[in-house]
C-alpha cells in the first residue's frame, strides 16, 4: 500500500517495497527486528491524535489514595530509595543502560527498547519496574481500540521523567556517568510521542539495515555539538537524531509531520547554521523528513510536500554565503514513504538514505542523493573521521550492536592527562571473588578496573591496593560520595604530587574541567 502523496518516481527515487524479513537483520534479538515490531507509521496507533496516555508513580498513588482506581502491589512494592538501590545493585549495567536510551531517546516502546539494548527482559516490564517505582520513567499506553498480540507489556511505552537523575548519578563512576548523561543533565525533552516514536524507529532500522558507524537520539544532537566553530547562538535546539557514517559525516534528521509557520523558522534555523561551519572543516548535512499520516488525502499530502520543498529551497539559497558554504547541497528532503512504502518494507532509497536537493536549476531544481554514499555527499578530511563513531560507543543509548563494534574510549588517561600524570599508576589488587593477587600492572591494563567501577564491582566487600606514594589516594570515603557532587574536596598536592579524593564519577573534577566539555564526552562525540 503507497500512502497518498508524491511517489519517489517522480524523482528518479525507487521507493519500490522490500519487506525487512527479506533484508539481512544486523540486530541479534530476533524478537525485535524492524520485520517483527509494531510499526508506529503504518500500524494505525494514533487515530486523530499523536499523544499516548501516561502513568507516573506519584499520580498513580493519588489515584489510589482517593480510591480512582487499583493499585497494583507490585508498582509501589518499593520506596523510591529503595528503588534506586535496586537499580545500583542488581543488574546495574542492564538498567542504567536502559536508562541512557529512554533519556537519549525520549519516547520508546517496550519493542525498540529491547532492540536498543538487546534486553529481552524488558518486554515484560520486570527491567523497567524499579525506573518507575524510583519515578525516573513514566509508563505509557497507545489510545487504541486495537488488541495487541503477544504480552501486554510488549506495546508499553516509556519517557523520562525531567525530575533529574542526581540519585543514580552521584554514585556513578565516570564512565558510567558519561555512559548515562552523555555529559549533559536528564532533561525529558518534547513530549511529542507519534513523533518520537518515529524518530526511534528510524534510528533503528538505519542501525540494523544500514552501513553507519553510529546512530544518535534527540539529546546528543544538539546544534552546537553538530558544529563545532558555529558562532551564533544555537540554544538548547536539537535534531530529532543524528547518523554517523563510518568515515565521521553526520546526517541530522529532521521529522516533520505537520506543517506550521514553525517549519519556515526551522528550516532558516538550519540554513544558518550550515552557513556559519566551515564545508571542508565540518562534515554535517541535514534531511527534512515529511512524515505526514498515511491516512491523509491526497491533496493535502501533496501539499505537505510542496510546503517542504519550497521552505528548504527558498532558505539554502537565500542565507548569507549560501555558494561558499554549499548550503544546498547539503540541505536535503525526503518522504517516510520513500523510504517505507508499506508497513515492515523498506526499498532500496532507504538502503542509501536516497533524498532530494535543491541544487538543479528550474525547472528540474531538485537532484538526487543518496547521503550514504561518500561520492554523492564527500566528507571533510577534518570531519572528525571515524573518531566519531567509535567515541559514540561510550554512550549506552546508542544501538548495542553499534556500540559493540568499536572499543570505547579509556577514560583513565583523559583524567590522568588532565590532572598532569603522564604515567598511570601500579596497582596490586586482590580479586574480591577469587581473593587471588592480580599481577601488578597499570591501572589502564587491567580490563575491567578502571577509576570507580573497581569500587562499584567490590562495594561492600574487602579488597586491598598498594599504589606509589606519588598515586597516593585516599580511599576512606570510597563507598560514601558526598551529598552534593557539584562541589569537591579534590586536592593536589604539587609538592607532595599527592591527589586526594573519593574515586567515583567525581574523579574527573581533579583537573579542574567540566565533564559537558571534556575532550571524550558529547563535544568530541561528533
Amino acid at each position: 500500500m503507497n500512502a497518498p502523496g508524491p511517489s519517489g518516481i517522480d524523482y528518479g527515487i525507487d521507493d519500490t517495497p522490500v519487506p525487512f524479513a527479506d533484508l539481512e537483520s544486523a540486530c541479534p534479538t530476533t524478537d525485535v527486528t524492524a520485520a517483527r515490531r509494531i510499526d508506529p507509521y503504518w500500524h494505525g496507533l494514533w487515530g486523530d491524535g499523536s499523544q499516548a496516555s501516561w502513568l507516573n508513580r506519584s499520580l498513580l498513588e493519588r489515584l489510589g489514595t482517593d480510591r480512582v482506581s487499583r493499585v497494583r502491589d507490585t508498582d509501589t512494592s518499593r520506596t523510591r530509595e529503595q528503588a534506586v538501590s535496586e537499580i545500583l545493585t542488581r543488574r546495574r549495567q542492564a538498567r542504567l543502560t536502559a536508562l541512557a536510551a529512554v533519556g537519549m531517546w525520549r519516547t520508546v516502546t517496550a519493542e525498540q527498547l529491547t532492540a536498543l539494548t538487546g534486553l529481552r527482559t524488558i518486554l515484560d516490564g520486570r527491567e523497567m519496574l524499579p525506573a518507575f517505582q524510583a519515578e525516573l520513567v513514566e509508563r505509557g499506553t497507545l489510545i487504541t481500540e486495537l488488541s495487541w498480540r503477544g504480552p501486554r507489556r510488549t506495546a508499553q511505552l516509556y519517557r523520562p521523567v525531567g525530575t533529574g537523575l542526581d540519585p543514580i548519578t552521584d554514585v556513578l563512576s565516570y564512565p558510567d556517568w558519561v555512559g548515562v548523561t552523555g555529559g549533559y543533565p536528564w532533561t525529558r525533552g518534547h513530549r511529542q510521542d507519534r513523533h518520537n516514536l518515529l524518530a526511534t524507529e528510524l534510528g533503528l532500522r538505519v542501525a540494523e539495515h544500514c552501513a553507519v558507524g553510529a546512530v544518535l537520539g534527540e539529546s546528543p544532537s544538539r546544534h552546537d555539538l553538530l558544529s563545532p566553530g558555529y558562532p551564533g547562538d544555537t540554544g538548547n535546539r536539537c535534531a530529532d537524531l543524528t547518523v554517523i557514517r563510518p568515515d565521521g559525516m553526520r546526517i541530522a534528521v529532521e521529522i516533520t509531520g505537520s506543517i506550521s509557520t514553525e517549519f519556515a523558522r526551522k528550516a532558516d534555523r538550519w540554513a544558518e547554521l550550515l552557513a556559519g561551519t566551515d564545508p571542508d572543516r565540518t562534515g554535517l548535512a541535514v534531511v527534512f523528513v515529511d512524515a505526514a499520516p498515511p491516512d491523509r488525502g491526497e491533496q493535502v499530502a501533496a501539499e505537505m510536500w510542496r510546503t517542504i520543498r519550497t521552505q528548504v529551497a527558498r532558505a539554502a539559497h537565500r542565507v548569507s554565503g549560501s555558494a561558499e558554504a554549499r548550503v544546498p547541497q547539503r540541505m536535503t528532503a525526503a518522504r517516510w514513504q520513500w523510504w517505507f512504502p508499506a508497513s515492515r518494507n523498506g526499498s532500496a532509497a532507504f538502503r542509501s538514505l536516497q533524498c532530494v536537493r535543491p541544487t538543479g536549476t528550474a525547472p528540474d531544481r531538485w537532484d538526487t542523493v543518496d547521503l550514504l554514499d561518500p561520492t554523492d555527499l564527500p566528507s571533510p578530511a577534518g570531519a572528525g573521521d571515524a573518531a566519531a563513531a567509535a567515541n559514540c560507543s561510550a554512550l549506552f543509548g546508542v544501538p548495542h550492536r553499534l556500540r559493540e563494534k568499536h572499543t570505547a574510549p579509556d577514560f583513565d588517561q583523559v583524567l590522568l592527562r588532565r590532572a598532569g600524570i603522564t604515567a598511570a599508576p601500579k596497582l596490586l589488587f586482590r580479586d574480591p571473588v577469587t581473593m587471588r593477587r592480580t599481577m601488578t600492572e597499570p591501572l589502564s591494563a587491567q580490563p575491567g578496573w578502571r577509576t570507580g567501577q573497581a569500587r562499584d564491582r567490590v562495594r561492600g566487600r574487602r579488597w586491598f591496593r598498594r599504589i606509589p606514594d606519588a598515586f597516593r589516594i585516599n580511599s576512606s570515603r570510597l563507598n560514601s560520595p558526598p551529598a552534593d557532587h557539584r562541589t569537591t574536596d579534590a586536592k593536589v598536592d604539587p609538592a607532595a604530587s599527592r591527589i586526594t579524593t573519593p574515586v567515583s564519577r567525581r574523579t574527573h573534577e581533579i583537573a579542574g574541567i567540566h565533564a559537558s566539555r571534556s575532550e571524550t564526552t558529547c563535544n568530541r562525540l561528533h
